[in-house]
């Protein structure tokens, strides 16, 4: 379950991220995201991505972390939705 697996979505909330810094002045943050922004579209599109990290600069890009329980569902495909009935 990797919500970091489609690779637009994904630049584009470290898009988002990045204005997010831009705005607040945190220059640490931008480049955090510019970065993320350039690697993380190539490791989404060859799944070598951590589930469930935020992809803030305060964590390592690396870094798994567990995906709440309210948003498993919202990143389960439907196939494997069907499996488990």
């Amino acid at each position: 379950m990797k919500g970091q697996r489609w690779a637009w979505p994904n630049t584009r909330v470290h898009l988002l991220q990045l204005r997010h810094g831009w705005c607040i002045g945190n220059g640490r943050e931008m480049m955090g995201q510019l970065l993320r922004m350039l690697f993380g579209f190539f490791g989404s599109l060859v799944g070598q991505v951590p589930t469930g990290n935020t992809g803030g600069a305060n964590v390592k890009a690396e870094q798994p972390m567990p995906v709440p329980t309210d948003l498993q569902g919202l990143l389960t495909p439907q196939v494997e939705l069907r499996k488990r009935r």
